[in-house]
């Protein structure tokens, strides 16, 4: 049986009109006088998918509506392009259903519902002539839509709570008032608190109780249940095991025919599938309901402390309750803590977190402190290593985040954590963001941070550098094959000497025109032609031609 995916994109593909989209990239080409999309061969999503012809398209209706046009390749920019494109659509007037989402575009999700939203407003610019102008709902103490933030950062701000509980306690601030999709955004003091969202932290709370040590043991279990030790080197685990393949393969190593069929496809209904058949099978085995997990809390990572815990529980179950098992014992769970359970007996951050001491660092922390220092310092911040205290409370992650991606704000944190709580929702803050930006989901823990693995710490800093620092990107680009490779401080250097020779130079040539403002007055001055004169004109010349060669 195919997927409901296949189902949904076979539908979509019948209602794809070719002609409408060669009708479309004509008219696009004509309307923006360039003839390179007329003869563009690539399809109409990949054409308009970094937002950038439709923003040219709105300013061509409306000039000027959109002030700023993101010509980047980072994903977060491309789609606030579109994000602009569709906020204006909505204020000339055009209802939802005329209209599309980002994701419809930028992911290929509903082209055709694009496609038809194109041909509405080529409708409605021939009826208007060209101008769209007068369409233009007037918004009060609107700001430009190009200056307007993106979705992400429309609900930021930082919190300076200070609490001794667990969970942060809520009290009146003075917050942002976001205009909806309408798009205005004004300061305005409120009585609501603004806090983070409660599936944001729902979120943080599985983070909270997360345990490497119970992850490591369950996937060492599995590799030795299945004596396969190339397990989950390549991917996560909750990667690996979301087709649900190796776990019935783990229920059919322990009991051999409990599964029957196991579906290799790549179709979601049919990995689902396969995570119901262990469940199932879990039952079979003899483990209570209790202890299982829902198939969306492995299949869409709703919840993958359930999924560990299974796996711990059925591991023990088949070791001491069935007969005949003689496959690998699990590692000894019991003595096991989260950083859940030490905020529930240690109230004081600073006894969690330890002292920030001063340690030596290998090369490639070294290289990545560095790398840190040199953005933060815009900022007047630096750290002395990855497992700084400011690292761990996720505030300068936060910080450099908002400086890379030159974004005012990425979304509410705690500006001065006082509880692990805090530590956690900044950590957690800064992945979520990243996912929300790239689509890649980091081997990194937010758990990891706070405890300050600085392994996983120089991943995401690699990561933050390698997509986010252009000036790291021009860099790579610009030693690629070259045997003197150049830094980064090499690139400030040479700026700063640039800039002083240019400096230098522009004084010398002041200097030259003064001079020569000086001898045309004096021959101005003088009312006939003497050898004196002569000697002015012939040195007027020299200076006339040492300007000009500057």
């Amino acid at each position: 049986m195919g997927s409901l995916n296949a189902s949904l994109a076979e539908k979509m593909a019948g209602k794809f009109d070719t002609n409408l989209e060669r009708n479309l990239m004509q008219w696009i080409s004509a309307t923006l006088e360039d003839p390179e999309l007329a003869g563009n061969s690539e399809p109409l999503q990949e054409i308009l998918k970094d937002g950038t012809v439709l923003c040219r398209l709105m300013n061509k209706f409306i000039p000027g509506v959109i002030k700023r046009v993101n010509v980047s390749k980072l994903p977060f920019k491309q789609m606030e392009n579109i994000s602009n494109y569709v906020n204006i659509c909505e204020k000339i007037g055009l209802s939802e259903s005329e209209r599309f989402q980002t994701l419809d575009l930028f992911e290929a999700k509903d082209i055709v519902c694009v496609m038809n939203h194109l041909r509405t407003v080529k409708i409605l610019v021939e009826k208007n002539k060209g101008d769209l102008s007068g369409l233009l709902k007037a918004q009060p103490d609107q700001k430009s839509v190009g200056n307007v933030p993106s979705p992400v950062s429309q609900k930021i701000f930082q919190s300076k709570a200070s609490t001794s509980s667990l969970s942060p306690q809520i009290t009146p601030k003075k917050r942002w008032s976001v205009g909806g999709s309408k798009g205005s955004i004004a300061p305005t003091t409120s009585d609501s608190p603004s806090v983070s969202s409660l599936h944001d932290d729902i979120s943080t709370k599985e983070e909270f109780k997360y345990s490497p040590e119970l992850e490591d043991g369950a996937k060492k279990w599995i590799r030795l249940l299945l004596d396969d030790p190339s397990l989950f080197t390549k991917d996560s685990l909750a990667n690996t095991l979301k087709s649900g393949v190796i776990l019935c393969k783990c229920i059919n190593t322990i009991q051999p025919g409990t599964i029957p069929k196991i579906n290799t496809s790549s179709f979601n209904y049919s990995q689902m599938e396969n995570i119901g058949n262990y469940l199932k099978a879990c039952i079979t085995l003899g483990l209570p309901k209790t202890d299982l997990f829902d198939t969306p809390d492995l299949w869409d990572k709703k919840n993958m402390n359930l999924v560990i815990n299974n796996i711990h529980i059925l591991a023990k179950h088949v070791e001491n309750k069935l007969e005949g098992y003689t496959g690998p014992k699990i590692d000894d769970s019991s003595q096991v803590r989260t950083l859940y359970s030490s905020a529930l007996s240690e109230k004081q951050l600073s006894t969690i977190m330890g002292e920030d001491v001063e340690r030596e660092m290998n090369d490639d922390e070294k290289e990545m402190v560095d790398w840190t220092n040199s953005q933060l310092a815009k900022r007047n911040l630096s750290i002395p290593h990855l497992s700084a205290h400011g690292i761990r409370t996720g505030v300068i992650l936060i910080q450099l985040v908002e400086i890379i991606t030159k974004m005012d704000t990425i979304g509410f944190y705690e500006a001065e954590p006082q509880i692990l709580w805090h530590c956690m929702q900044n950590a957690s803050l800064v992945l979520r963001f990243i996912y929300q930006q790239t689509f890649v989901e980091l081997d990194c823990k937010a758990q990891e941070i706070v405890l300050g693995r600085v392994e996983s710490i120089q991943y995401l800093l690699r990561f933050l550098r390698d997509k986010f620092d252009v000036d790291y990107l021009f860099l790579t680009v610009l030693n690629e094959g070259e045997d003197n490779k150049l830094s980064l401080a090499d690139m400030e250097n040479n700026t700063a000497e640039g800039d002083k020779e240019s400096k230098a130079e522009r004084e010398k040539i002041a200097r030259i025109e003064a001079e020569i403002a000086v001898l045309q007055q004096e021959l101005e001055e003088e009312g006939k032609t003497t050898p004196r004169k002569v000697n002015h004109r012939k040195k007027l010349e020299r200076k006339q031609s040492s300007a000009k060669l500057r």
